[in-house]
């Protein structure tokens, strides 16, 4: 029987290169634990897990690993929800050993809470937790092929609906569940219909306004962010990770489902269809000029790419690239920040040429960085510049923003 020796080895060491040591030496049943708990697909609807005292039965492992899978099985379809889930957790956990109950609850709250995440188990174990993948732009430089579908980019965080029998689950470009929009999801769970997927980004009066709604640990009852819906898929399409169903249509389908939900918090991006280059030219004008940063063209004959793809491109005035901060160095010996923060190290691509970003912070933000640089380290970054040169470096790099939902 195992005796999960191997997780509890995981929360207990600190060291990276240890951890994905004994990653690789996991049994069965502690990788399938890791699996419910890592795999972005899978949701379970359920925020809180009591911890109880123990009061085990002595069962043989597969009759307890079957009804763990059964339990599973049910909260992911949603065949147990509300109290019916309650009660059929705590059921379930309260017959189990101290060590398996620890591990079980963590699995149905998606969190190992060991230091260890999907990032490690791929790789170590290349493949055997799905990647959550949904469909990203790349840049365009010059007018597209006519027809095409153009509207606006907007400056949210990316947010992928999920509804299933009824119950909504709103998850970050990541796949990372976003719980904290209560509004959103019971608008998404009153629209009378059982099963849709929707695309579009949340939108509140700023970036920072919409980052701190989205990370905030606790439901923002009185928030007042909308969703804005470019896009659609079918549930069995995105099941698949396969779509068959055109942009065209998709679009329609969007548009009929948030009809169907009929709340002013939950709205369909603006945009038209452009026949040739003097409507494009005028629809980006009026883009920027309404304070946008910049256009989508979209493919309209076209099914959802679960990758970066060029069905789907996006128009700036500059261009951005996000980068992954590596470390951080003082100011010019000979200026205002000798003695305080002056750039962060920052690579954009792997194996490319570390870049020093030191332009765009302000004096108070300078002030806060430099308290505690090194907890920078790892986080992402959003850099505008004129270019990327051939070995990854970006010129005359500009700080935009912290990436806290990459």
């Amino acid at each position: 029987m195992s005796d999960l020796a191997n997780l509890e080895a995981l929360e207990a060491t600190s060291s990276r290169l240890e951890k994905e040591k004994i990653v690789a030496r996991l049994d069965d049943v502690e990788l399938e634990i890791a699996m419910y708990a890592l795999d972005p697909y899978k949701t379970y609807g359920v925020k809180r897990v009591a911890i109880l005292k123990e009061d085990p039965v002595d069962v043989p492992l597969e009759q307890r690993m079957v009804a763990f899978e059964c339990l599973m099985y049910g909260l992911q379809t949603r065949q147990l929800s509300g109290t019916a889930a309650s009660e059929a957790i705590r059921t379930f956990l309260s017959w189990q050993p101290a060590n398996y109950m620890k591990w079980f609850r963590r699995a149905i709250l998606k969190d190992l809470d060991c230091g260890v995440g999907a990032k490690t188990f791929e790789r170590v174990l290349p493949g055997l937790i799905p990647t959550f993948s949904i469909q990203l732009a790349e840049n365009l430089k010059g007018p597209p092929m006519f027809p095409t579908w153009v509207d606006y980019k907007l400056d949210g965080i990316r947010a992928v609906a999920v509804v299933r029998r009824s119950v909504a689950v709103l998850h970050s470009r990541t796949g990372k569940e976003i719980p904290t929009v209560p509004h959103i999801n019971a608008a998404l769970e009153n629209a009378g219909l059982r099963d849709f997927v929707l695309d579009g980004e949340l939108l509140g009066s700023s970036f920072s306004n919409t980052q701190s709604v989205v990370s905030a640990t606790v439901n923002s009852e009185r928030s007042e962010l909308t969703y804005n819906v470019f896009d659609a898929i079918p549930l069995a399409e995105w099941d698949a990770r396969k779509s068959e169903t055109d942009y065209n249509n998709r679009r329609k389908l969007a548009g009929e489902v948030i009809r169907s939900i009929g709340s002013p918090y939950i709205v369909m991006v603006d945009g038209q269809y452009v026949l040739n280059v003097t409507e494009y030219d005028a629809f980006q004008k009026k883009a920027l000029d309404a304070g946008y940063e910049g256009i989508m063209v979209k493919d309209l004959g076209a099914p959802y790419q679960f990758k970066r793809t060029k069905h789907v491109r996006k128009v700036k005035p500059y261009e951005t690239w996000d980068g992954t901060i590596v470390g951080w160095e003082l100011g010019d010996p000979n200026g205002k920040w000798r003695h305080g923060f002056g750039a962060f190290k920052v690579v954009f691509q792997e194996g490319g040429e570390v870049t020093s970003v030191g332009g765009g912070f302000t004096d108070e933000l300078r002030k806060e960085i430099y308290k505690n640089p090194d907890r920078y380290v790892g986080t992402t970054i959003e850099v505008k510049g004129q270019e990327m040169t051939e070995h990854g470096a970006v010129r005359f790099p500009v700080f935009v923003r912290f990436r806290d939902d990459k």
